[in-house]
């Protein structure tokens, strides 16, 4: 607690956090490439750790629930997969959303900073949960 994960994930306007300069350093590639021969297929999750369960932030928020959702609109639940041929770890049954611009991105992050658990502490009055 207080210890500026949710800073350092989104930082400020004047000091950009992971979250922002990751999708500018994207489009930015993208831009960059101005090739018409290549064409780019970009889809957005939003996930957060809560209480050691992966939270799919994209997914529709369950009515009447306390307990934070692992379930995908899907019914199927968020979990990690590991490959052990390719060495690589991947999160299945997550909502993936086809996005073609900046802002198609920042909608995606608007919504799923709406389904964070946060809660007053002591020290910090939207600190995560």
């Amino acid at each position: 607690t207080a210890s500026g994960k949710t800073h350092t994930m989104q930082g400020v306007p004047s000091s950009p956090g992971i979250i922002p300069r990751a999708i500018e350093d994207c489009f930015a590639h993208i831009e960059e490439e101005g090739n018409e021969s290549r064409e780019y297929a970009l889809r957005v999750s939003y996930l957060e750790v809560y209480n050691e369960k992966l939270r799919d932030l994209l997914a529709p928020p369950k009515l009447n629930v306390s307990k934070p959702s692992i379930i995908n609109n899907s019914g199927d639940q968020v979990r990690l997969v590991e490959d052990p041929r390719s060495g690589t770890t991947r999160v299945a049954g997550c909502i993936e959303t086809s996005v073609a611009t900046i802002s198609d991105v920042y909608d995606c992050v608007v919504q799923g900073e709406s389904q964070r658990q946060i809660g007053e502490t002591s020290a910090n009055a939207k600190s995560s949960r």
